[in-house]
């Protein structure tokens, strides 16, 4: 008996069997779930029928058909739940069979793909996002510069946000069309185990501010207070000591792209919910970056990151650990830690255009001054700085550093293949921050600051008049040294 004869046979057996246990008291309409490959549950309705297939009588007069409907899913809404899945026809008959999968289309952009299988009707669904979940292991969000001497502080209010511009464009090939779709003043997404949503009830929001830039403003933080460096350890007539000042790290960032050969689409920036439901933006002293000041032990636990070990996929061979041998990129963000760097008491702006001159206005509303005096004494003299537009002046101004990048593990390898390929460095992007739109726009933002004297009386011989300017790329304000 040939091989054909026997594959055959027992196919009609498998059918008679289902034929009998449905005759037996099959059940239709039967509700049932499975677990998704790609995260989530989908529940479904299951229906089972016994069809007369006359071009089949010479072989087994009936088929069964299968199908699956009326879906739900626990992780998004389905878009079109009455989609159907069907498999139906015994192969050996005319047509042979016929399997039909559903698509289901979620509201997160994403898809499901569900299959029935024809002879015991067991379900299996895979789900797939257009969306590619890339994860910078940080973005830097600001640097605030200390004031100078301990008695002396600068706060930024609430309605200070911390705001930048930020653009991934130098990462890629130059022969990639890129651009972004991300709308006004959309707030950030969530994302959890790969899955996007949309209505996180983040108050940090993003905006477009050019075919490949986008600007993100982080205005769910609270008001916080920046005090000049502790004396000692730092001498009192070295009243301004940059180890003190902060960089802001925001901790769980994650971008949604859209990738084909050509062409890289970001459609807008997420958090990682793993971490925390917002933007985790954590505050970094300069001086325990490049080793002045010992590495204190939350901003160890912070920088570890381990609440990303299993979301984050590194296929470069990192992890999500933000290390030392990440430092020197963040701290060229602060540009103080370049070795010799200053700013002329006589500059407007500074050569590189990174800072351009304010003044202080003193409380109660007087006239601006030019400077402040830094002197012994008892007296304590609070100001306000208001940002000039620097737009003229310092046009193109802006800091950029490269960085492993991690992905999703729901991603799928295709795009990120895809992703990695059009890379000028494979898993590695560039993000560069440009002007602040907290500078050129055109809403008033203020900042205020206490100056208190270096001591009651004592021989100090430090400087003794100040300048303020404000950094032009994050917003915040920089205390300069005259005289």
């Amino acid at each position: 008996m040939s091989k054909d004869v026997i594959a055959r046979i027992l196919r009609r057996v498998r059918v008679a069997w289902a034929l009998l246990v449905l005759s037996a008291g099959a059940v239709a309409g039967t509700p049932g779930s499975v677990n998704v490959v790609g995260g989530g549950v989908l529940s479904y309705e299951s229906t089972l029928n016994i069809i007369n297939n006359p071009s089949c009588s010479f072989d087994i007069p009936t088929y069964l058909s299968r199908s699956v409907t009326a879906f739900s899913y626990t992780d998004a809404r389905v878009g079109n739940p009455g989609v159907i899945a069907n498999v139906k026809g015994v192969a050996g008959c005319s047509g042979n069979q016929i399997n039909t999968p559903a698509v289901l289309a979620l509201n997160d952009t994403c898809t499901i793909k569900v299959d029935v299988n024809y002879y015991n009707g067991a379900v299996t669904a895979f789900k797939s996002c257009a969306n590619l979940i890339v994860y910078p292991k940080y973005v830097v969000m600001g640097v605030t510069y200390a004031p100078p001497g301990p008695s002396s502080s600068v706060q930024y209010s609430q309605t200070n946000s911390l705001s930048t511009t930020i653009t991934d464009s130098s990462s890629y090939t130059s022969n990639l069309a890129i651009s972004s779709t991300t709308s006004t003043g959309v707030d950030l997404f969530g994302i959890l185990n790969g899955h996007v949503n949309i209505n996180s009830g983040s108050t940090a929001t993003q905006t477009v501010s050019s075919s490949t830039g986008t600007t993100i403003s982080a205005s769910n933080l609270t008001s916080y207070t920046l005090r000049g460096p502790p004396s000692p350890p730092v001498s009192i007539n070295t009243p301004i000591d940059h180890n003190y000042d902060l960089v802001w790290l925001w901790l769980n960032p994650a971008v949604l792209y859209f990738v084909t050969p050509t062409s890289i689409q970001k459609n807008g920036f997420a958090y990682d919910m793993n971490d925390l439901v917002g933007m985790d933006i954590f505050p970094v002293p300069v001086g325990m970056l490049n080793g002045s000041i010992p590495m204190d032990e939350a901003v160890s636990r912070a920088l570890a990151r381990a609440w990303a070990v299993n979301s984050q996929s590194y296929p470069g061979g990192g992890n999500p650990a933000i290390t030392a041998a990440d430092y020197p990129a963040i701290l060229a963000s602060h540009p103080y830690s370049t070795p010799g760097y200053a700013v002329p008491p006589t500059a407007t702006t500074s050569a590189d255009k990174r800072f351009t001159v304010v003044g202080s206005t003193p409380s109660g509303g007087a006239t601006p001054l030019p400077s402040f005096v830094y002197a012994p004494g008892s007296l304590t003299q609070s100001y306000t700085n208001t940002h000039v537009n620097s737009s003229t002046v310092s046009q193109g101004v802006s800091n950029s550093r490269s960085q492993t990048i991690g992905f999703d593990y729901s991603s799928s390898g295709e795009f990120i293949v895809e992703f990695s390929r059009n890379l000028k460095v494979q898993y590695t992007q560039t993000w560069t921050n440009s002007q602040s739109t907290a500078i050129t726009d055109t809403t008033t933002k203020v900042a205020s600051f206490t100056i208190g004297s270096p001591c009651t009386s004592c021989a100090y011989t430090g400087p003794s008049v100040f300048e303020v300017y404000q950094d032009n790329v994050f917003g915040t304000f920089m205390f300069n040294p005259v005289r």
